[in-house]
């Protein structure tokens, strides 16, 4: 089985390695999280630092070139990555009436870039999260987020007719909308991983 790693290395992207590459190494996982979450608690910049991408056996053996990227453009990649992950987790739960389906069918999805045979329960804690986001009631978010129907009008500029109207289920509030309105005011998270 191959698989990638990543490293942080204490040297801009286009330093000439020659053969001491391993000697800059500071940081290394098979998991781009991981990897994204040290460049920004490290602070690092594209001038000090740079990752490696690279392939090994599953022996730790090299079996293909590597290459370096930015930080910048590492944590901008994996961002992209990640938003592409939650607008699919978030279309694919309104599918499901069951939550414990949707977590299941969810976290064992190939849409994880995964280096780990065990699923992180803070993958399925989340998933839970967007789950029941997307099932909750513009009457449960006024709840939940400790606001009044007025007050949640206020918040988000929206006629107070309108809100008491999807609090009474006469209107159906739009889900891209409530699932802004739910992010916005803390209820549910595009992030898990950091």
């Amino acid at each position: 089985m191959i698989k990638t790693n990543y490293a942080v290395l204490d040297v801009p992207y286009n330093y000439d390695f020659s053969n001491d590459v391993l000697d800059h190494h500071v940081y290394e996982s098979c998991d781009r999280e991981k990897i994204a979450a040290e460049l920004i608690r490290m602070g690092a910049t594209d001038e000090k630092y740079c990752v490696e991408i690279y392939k090994v056996n599953e022996y730790g053996e090299f079996t293909d070139s590597s290459y370096c990227v930015t930080p910048c453009n590492f944590i901008k990649q994996v961002d992209a990555d990640r938003s592409k992950i939650y607008s699919l987790c978030v279309s694919e739960a309104f599918a499901y009436t069951d939550p414990d389906t949707y977590v299941s069918d969810m976290a064992l999805s190939s849409i994880w870039d995964d280096c780990d045979e065990e699923i992180p329960e803070i993958r399925v804690n989340w998933l839970r999260s967007i789950w029941t986001a997307a099932h909750r009631t513009v009457k449960d978010i006024c709840r939940d987020a400790g606001y009044s129907q007025r007050s949640l009008a206020r918040y988000f500029m929206i006629p107070l007719r309108t809100v008491e109207n999807w609090c009474m289920g006469i209107r159906v509030c739009p889900p891209y909308l409530s699932m802004m309105m739910q992010e916005n005011l803390g209820l549910v998270s595009r992030r898990y991983w950091l």
